[in-house]
């Protein structure tokens, strides 16, 4: 990374304000996954002032969410809610697993079928906790889900249906529609994946449900304020920049490389990669010292308030934004709440948002699309003919010590490890344990190998986070990535 000195805050962001104001419209600004509507709309309006993009660390996997989500539906939102499936009598779950990406709406499929006596379909790859619940599960290749749930929605129509495609016909059939939803967490790594798994979860409900398919259809964001980042502005396209404000992301993390960057500034609490090569770095207290309002997976706007103090010579990102602005020649809101205020005039929706005081949020009136129409899913490509991979967000690697490339990110140590089969490790003489390489092109991983019966033969699991993200560089691409494996032999 670059040589870094300690300064006090006020040359720190005159320095940051002076490297964008020379690159003006040929930077471009990128915000992680957890900032908040109001630091993601201020951000905004910072890339105004430049005559430059914003994008959120997600964005192409949420465009590819969303472009799905409006051929089908006529619109990205949904009006159903999550309330709706523990009192659900039939729950369809289009997911790579998630028990480990939603573990709160996996409990509330497991109330659903334990406590209310629904039929439960799980269209996955992976071997899911949720899998021990279901009436009927569909494991596809891996990678996808999409098709197979749009296979599932042709055979529902009328098509050719055997084995457990039929199985879930003859439970959807049987089912009413006002008890059924289908909850969809598309994949947080391959954009076209999760294209094809929200375009294929929308097939599904139109389906069931024809032009009310947008009451029965959760679509769960990969990040927890996806959508109303979306909502405040970052959509933008930002491959062309040359100079980045990175606004509490890693770009490591998800596969690219710092060097094509002449200049980065970075706005962290985490000196991770991006930050290290960073021109200057502007200490932020993260998201547990922040205020503001996240909108999460049915579209509920959630207020937050600060549960720690931040660190050191780190301030809030809001304060350290609103300084970035200043120093801009800017006049922008002075506190969160002002922010939300200028939203609500432009977005009516966020105005219930606006006036809460107190409480544990509102749901925004999100009103449905009375659209429903079925797209075709294009089938999956894959590279070679190797093991494909499955990589996506684990439940117990922390993000922030993962970003550091922490030798305990996952103190259980279950997900620092690569997850092989039970038919390939058998095949390729791979033991529980054994240091083992997975290798494509110039890639290299290695790690301990798990032998499991929770991922399917032809492919090995990856978690999204592990050491830093490293597995991200297979999916840049449009095909499914394949690998190959094999055990180290010790020197």
């Amino acid at each position: 990374g670059n040589i870094q000195v300690p300064t006090v805050f006020p040359e720190a962001v005159a320095a940051a304000a002076q490297v964008l104001k020379a690159a003006g419209p040929k930077a471009g600004v990128v915000v992680g996954g957890n900032v908040t509507l109001e630091e993601a709309w201020l951000a905004g309006q910072i890339a105004a002032k430049l005559g430059a993009p914003i994008d959120a660390a997600g964005g192409p996997v949420m465009r590819a969410i969303t472009s799905a989500l409006e051929a089908r539906l006529g619109g990205w939102r949904m009006a159903a809610k999550l309330n709706q499936i523990p009192t659900a009598k039939t729950v369809v779950v289009v997911a790579d697993d998630l028990e480990e990406t939603h573990n709160v709406a996996s409990v509330r499929v497991k109330d659903a079928v334990v406590r209310n006596g629904a039929k439960l379909v799980v269209i996955g790859a992976l071997r899911s906790e949720l899998v021990d619940f279901a009436s009927a599960w569909i494991q596809p290749k891996a990678g996808e889900e999409g098709q197979a749930s749009a296979a599932l929605a042709a055979a529902l129509g009328g098509g050719n249906a055997s084995g457990t495609i039929a199985d879930a016909v003859a439970i959807l059939k049987a089912a009413n529609i006002e008890d059924t939803v289908v909850v969809c967490a598309p994949n947080n790594v391959h954009a076209p994946t999760a294209g094809a798994m929200a375009g294929g979860a929308a097939n599904l409900a139109v389906a069931i449900a024809g032009d009310a398919a947008s009451e029965r259809l959760l679509v769960l964001p990969p990040d927890v304020n996806s959508y109303g980042i979306i909502d405040a502005g970052a959509n933008g396209d930002i491959s062309e920049a040359s100079t980045l404000l990175a606004i509490r992301d890693d770009i490591t993390m998800r596969g690219f490389d710092t060097a094509g960057y002449e200049s980065i500034i970075a706005l962290d609490g985490i000196l991770h990669p991006t930050a290290k090569a960073a021109a200057v770095v502007l200490a932020e207290g993260r998201a547990y010292a922040t205020s503001g309002t996240y909108v999460q997976g049915d579209f509920r706007a959630q207020k937050l308030t600060p549960a720690i103090r931040p660190e050191g010579d780190a301030m809030p990102l809001f304060a350290v934004l609103q300084a970035l602005a200043e120093a801009l020649d800017m006049e922008v809101p002075g506190t969160p709440a002002g922010v939300l205020e200028a939203i609500a005039r432009n977005n009516a929706m966020y105005q219930p948002a606006a006036d809460l005081l107190v409480g544990e949020g509102v749901k925004l009136d999100v009103t449905a699309t009375g659209k429903g129409t079925s797209v075709a899913v294009p089938p999956a490509s894959h590279e070679g003919d190797g093991l494909r991979v499955i990589a996506s967000r684990d439940l117990y690697t922390a993000a922030d010590a993962a970003a550091l490339r922490h030798p305990e990110a996952e103190r259980l140590h279950r997900y620092d490890r690569i997850q092989v089969s039970e038919a390939d490790a058998a095949r390729l003489s791979i033991s529980d344990g054994d240091e083992i390489e997975i290798a494509a092109g110039d890639f290299r991983l290695r790690a301990a190998a798990t032998v499991t019966d929770r991922v399917p033969a032809g492919a090995v699991f990856v978690s999204s986070l592990m050491q830093g993200g490293a597995v991200a560089r297979l999916f840049l691409g449009d095909s499914l990535p394949t690998v190959q494996a094999g055990a180290l032999t010790p020197a």
